[in-house]
């Protein structure tokens, strides 16, 4: 049986080269894969980075939550990303920020910690129907410096408004 999956991706070196490389894997494993803008915001907790490329993707998965993140976690290494990379410079970062039942109805502000990923998964959330009413939140989004389009799966530009992959 297949789970609905909130993945929250990021990459702060060279984030129009990975970021594609990214998108690529999942949309070639999961097939319809949708996908919030992408949004470059400042490093949090960070110091002397460079600013992040943030985005989450709703898809359905035949793995287990186990398995995805073992799945997530060889992404990221077959990208580029080394288990001595520091917080500072992340190549590929995948984060699984929720699984579950694809009828379930969400509020990002109740799953998901990082503040980078909240207007995202608000974003994806309501392309595919799933954000609870309290769940659209108004969000100032101080943190976000602009909006990255890179390019697609497709061979168009995504990353400016939410889409389907």
């Amino acid at each position: 049986m297949k789970q609905a999956v909130l993945l929250g991706i990021g990459c702060n070196v060279q984030p129009a080269i990975q970021i594609p490389k990214i998108l690529n894997a999942l949309v070639t494993r999961f097939e319809a894969v949708w996908l919030s803008s992408l949004v470059m915001t400042k490093p949090v907790g960070v110091e002397n980075a460079a600013d992040f490329c943030n985005g989450v993707l709703y898809f359905y998965s035949d793995l287990s939550e186990e398995a995805l993140n073992v799945w997530c976690k060889q992404l990221e290494l077959k990208i580029g990303r080394t288990p001595q990379d520091c917080k500072s410079k992340q190549i590929a970062d995948l984060d699984l920020l929720w699984c579950g039942d694809s009828q379930q109805v969400l509020n990002p502000s109740e799953i998901i910690k990082e503040s980078y990923y909240l207007q995202p998964a608000q974003e994806v959330l309501a392309l595919v129907g799933q954000l609870a009413p309290e769940g659209d939140i108004k969000t100032t989004a101080n943190y976000i410096i602009e909006v990255l389009q890179v390019l697609g799966p497709n061979g168009g530009n995504v990353g400016n408004k939410a889409t389907v992959l």
